[in-house]
Formats: structure tokens, sequence, C-alpha cells
């Protein structure tokens, strides 16, 4: 494998984790301000980013830490 081939697995492979990025941070929104969600509440079906999610009864989302990691993210 030549460097070259290397290089366009490499950028290959960033420009699907950046869809990938992408395509999270457009499906997880919070219900009331729009904002990411990376919290759920089961009693009520409910997704909720964390400042709209104060209080017990609120769970984090399974994809929390990775959508929290995309919000710090460039």
């Amino acid at each position: 494998m030549t460097a070259m081939e290397l290089h366009d697995i490499i950028e290959r492979l960033t420009r699907e984790r950046d869809a990938a990025r992408a395509a999270i941070r457009d499906a997880s929104r919070c219900e009331d301000c729009g904002a990411w969600a990376t919290r759920y509440r089961s009693a009520s079906a409910r997704y909720a980013c964390d400042s709209c999610a104060p209080g017990n009864g609120w769970t984090d989302d399974p994809h929390a830490l990775a959508l929290r990691a995309a919000m710090r993210a460039p």
C-alpha cells in the first residue's frame, strides 16, 4: 500500500466520521429549545438537553457521551 493510498483512506474515513457527526447533530434535538438532546424521560417519552432536563426522572441518552464530545469538536 502506498502513502497516497493511505492518504486517500484517511480522507475517506474523515469524511465518513464528519458525516456521522452531522447526522447525530441533526437527529438529536431537544423538544423544548432545539439544542442537542442528551437526556430523556422514559415516563413521558421526552427528549431534552442538559439545560431543559433538570431534576429527577431524567436519564442520559445512550449516545449522550458521544453528543457531548461532538459538541466540543471543532
